[in-house]
C-alpha cells in the first residue's frame, strides 16, 4: 500500500527551463571549466558539489591534486550565482504539482521533496513558492492544511542521488519503514537510480523536465509520464 510519494523538486514540481545548467555553466566559465551544457545535463539531478567534482576530474583526470580547490571555488561561485537567480525568479509550480498534492493530503499519502540543491537555497525556492508555511523547525507539517510532509537537501545526506539516501531520510523523518510503500518520482536519469537503488514501489519518470522520454527511457523505471497531471490515476491503483 503507498504511504509515501518522493518527488524531485527542480523541473518536477518547480517549473525549470535549464536555468539550473545555465548557472552551473556559469560557474564552469568563471573557474576556466570549458564544459557543455550536454555534458551538465549527464550529471543532472546529483549533488551540486557531486556535479562539479565529476566535471573538473572528467577534464583533469582523477588523481590530479588541485580538484579539491577547484571544487570548492567552483561550488561557490555557483551558490552565489544560483542564489541571485532564484531571489529575483518567479517560482512556479509544474502542471499538475499542486493538483498533485492535494490528491495526496485527501487520501493520506505523505508527500516528501527532494533535491540535489543544498538546504539553504532549497529553503528559498520553497518559500517563494509558499510550501513552508505550514511545515515546523524539524520540517515535518504544523496542520491538515499542509501541501507537502517535509523536505531534503542534498547537504543533509551522506550521498546525494543516484544514492537512495534522499528518500531513506524522507523515510525516516515521516516513520515510514517499508520502501515497498513508497513512489519516487523525477525527471532526470539520477531519479530513476536513485527509486530503484532505495528499492521503492514505484519509480516514474516525468518527461516534461530536462530529459526526453527517450532519455530516461534507457534508465529503471516502472511509468514515464509527460507531467505530474497523470500521477493520480497511477497512485490510485496502489492504495
Amino acid at each position: 500500500m503507498l504511504k509515501l510519494i518522493v518527488l524531485d523538486i527542480i523541473g518536477t514540481t518547480i517549473s525549470d527551463s535549464q536555468e539550473i545548467e545555465a548557472c552551473i555553466a556559469q560557474a564552469c566559465r568563471e573557474n576556466g571549466l570549458d564544459v557543455s551544457i550536454e555534458e551538465i545535463l549527464q550529471v543532472r539531478g546529483y549533488a551540486k558539489k557531486q556535479i562539479f567534482e565529476r566535471l573538473w576530474k572528467s577534464k583533469l583526470g582523477e588523481a590530479n591534486p588541485s580538484i579539491a580547490q577547484k571544487v570548492e571555488d567552483s561550488y561557490a561561485t555557483f551558490q552565489r550565482i544560483l542564489t541571485n537567480y532564484y531571489e529575483n525568479a518567479l517560482i512556479k509550480p509544474t502542471e499538475g504539482a499542486v493538483e498533485l498534492f492535494e490528491f495526496c493530503k485527501q487520501l493520506g499519502i505523505k508527500v516528501a521533496l527532494t533535491t540535489g540543491l543544498c538546504r539553504r537555497i532549497t529553503e528559498l525556492v520553497l518559500k517563494k513558492s509558499g510550501w513552508l508555511k505550514s511545515l515546523n523547525e524539524q520540517k515535518t507539517a504544523l496542520e491538515p492544511s499542509a501541501l507537502i510532509s517535509t523536505y531534503i537537501s542534498s547537504d543533509e545526506v551522506p550521498q546525494g542521488r543516484p544514492a537512495p539516501d534522499l528518500v531513506f531520510r524522507a523515510m525516516e523523518i515521516l516513520d515510514i519503514d517499508d520502501p515497498k510503500t513508497v513512489a519516487v518520482v523525477g525527471d532526470a536519469p539520477s531519479d530513476l537510480l536513485c527509486g530503484k537503488n532505495a528499492n521503492a514501489l514505484i519509480t516514474i519518470g516525468v518527461t516534461s523536465g530536462a530529459h526526453s522520454r527517450e532519455e530516461l527511457s534507457q534508465h529503471p523505471h516502472d511509468y514515464l509520464v509527460s507531467s505530474l497531471k497523470a500521477l493520480p490515476a497511477i497512485l490510485f491503483s496502489y492504495l
